[in-house]
């Protein structure tokens, strides 16, 4: 149980190797504090531009949304009319039947 095969080795070696090598590229690649700024100046344009996209998509699918509520509006009111015609109908239907 506590005996490690060759194969474990090997990968684990190659785990060192790959940390080892991140360090040091981390090391040599220091970023100054200027080139972090012109980094977050340059994502915060893309997330405006992202925003502006998103601000845009959310005003056309609400004018969409206000069209489709009208339009359902306009539809109830009519069933409802109609429905009142219907029994007006009825109503006179049975009246003349009833000779009154």
């Amino acid at each position: 149980m506590g005996r490690i095969s060759s194969e474990e080795r090997r990968l684990s070696e190659e785990r060192r190797i790959l940390i080892a090598r991140r360090l040091q590229d981390s090391m040599e690649h220091q970023t100054t504090a200027g080139e972090v700024q012109t980094k977050l100046n340059a994502h915060e344009d893309i997330c405006a531009i992202r925003y502006a996209g998103i601000e845009r998509q959310f005003a056309e699918t609400n004018a969409r949304l206000k069209r489709i509520e009208s339009i359902y509006i306009k539809i109830g009111g009519t069933v409802i009319l109609m429905m009142m015609g219907g029994y007006a109908y009825l109503i006179d239907t049975i009246k003349q039947l009833l000779g009154a």
